[in-house]
């Protein structure tokens, strides 16, 4: 019997066949409705009609004990996702996860390695994500709905969040959080894109903005090191796409402001391509 993997985002689920790690190529897709559990049930028994495991993530804050959604897209509130999903489907092995632990799990080994004690994810999407995985599993807290890094305080009583506070890390260091700084250094720009491709050219505002970015992008990062000091940190999503030019000044003043600077082991900083086939995989892993 195969496990399946489900990824939840809003509207949309996606899932597909897991054997030995590997995801199969045939991936199905449903819409979400006013019963979620009901659609995704119907998604996983056109691939398989009793599944070894189901293993979902989903774009939202998630109660690992049980697999109720606390807050989601298309979810009511404390919705009871895992034991409906386990009446549809006959299935006694239900799992849910925020998506980006399944992120983590499924790429820990090829990129941080077997043998890694501990390994951080960090996703620069309009949503950071964020997961920590120390000993090969995700630590979330005593519920699962810890790890919200996104969310801690870098500029206190500052820029508006989402999230109703000021001043988190999610509200400077998000793509629209990088616009926001380009407009206040007078740089038109439509992407994040945008305002690297302009410093690239040799605009100087451009650069102004990428320097003040990287300051809350480090403090963010160094905070996390001075907490776990993990194995590595890999940073995916939208802005790690920028490559070197994201990566190798973060890295410069994390060197620099990080407590234990002087000591031999350094945390590894790097980016990485995220898939909807790591989510897939990770989520059966959870």
């Amino acid at each position: 019997m195969p496990d399946i993997g489900v990824y939840i985002k809003g509207k949309k689920a996606v899932a597909a066949a897991v054997a030995d790690g590997r995801v199969s190529p045939v991936i199905r897709t449903a819409s979400i409705g006013a019963d979620p559990a009901a659609a995704v049930a119907d998604l996983v028994k056109s691939i398989c009609d009793k599944p070894g495991k189901i293993g979902i993530a989903v774009d939202g804050v998630v109660d690992y004990r049980d697999g109720r959604i606390i807050a989601a897209d298309g979810f009511a509130s404390d919705y009871p996702l895992a034991e409906k999903l386990a009446e549809a489907t006959g299935c006694a092995n239900v799992a849910v996860a925020k998506t980006a632990d399944a992120l983590a799990m499924g790429m820990h080994d090829d990129v941080a390695g077997r043998d890694a004690y501990s390994f951080i994810l960090l996703t620069l999407d309009e949503h950071i994500g964020c997961s920590i995985i120390i000993g090969g599993k995700p630590y979330g807290g005593f519920d699962g709905a810890g790890a919200e890094f996104a969310h801690t305080t870098v500029a206190y009583g500052k820029r508006a969040c989402r999230c109703g506070r000021t001043g988190c890390f999610e509200a400077y260091v998000s793509p629209s959080g990088l616009l926001q700084f380009a407009r206040e250094h007078g740089v038109e720009a439509k992407s994040a894109h945008d305002v690297f491709a302009a410093a690239a050219r040799g605009c100087c505002k451009a650069r102004d903005t990428l320097e003040e970015y990287n300051e809350y992008l480090s403090c963010g990062v160094t905070n996390l090191i001075n907490l776990f000091q993990p194995n590595s940190i890999a940073i995916g999503g939208e802005l790690a796409l920028e490559g070197d030019a994201l990566i190798a000044p973060l890295s410069a003043v994390v060197a620099r402001d990080q407590y234990a600077r002087n000591s031999p082991a350094k945390t590894g900083i790097f980016a990485v391509d995220t898939s909807l086939r790591a989510v897939l995989c990770g989520a059966v892993k959870i």
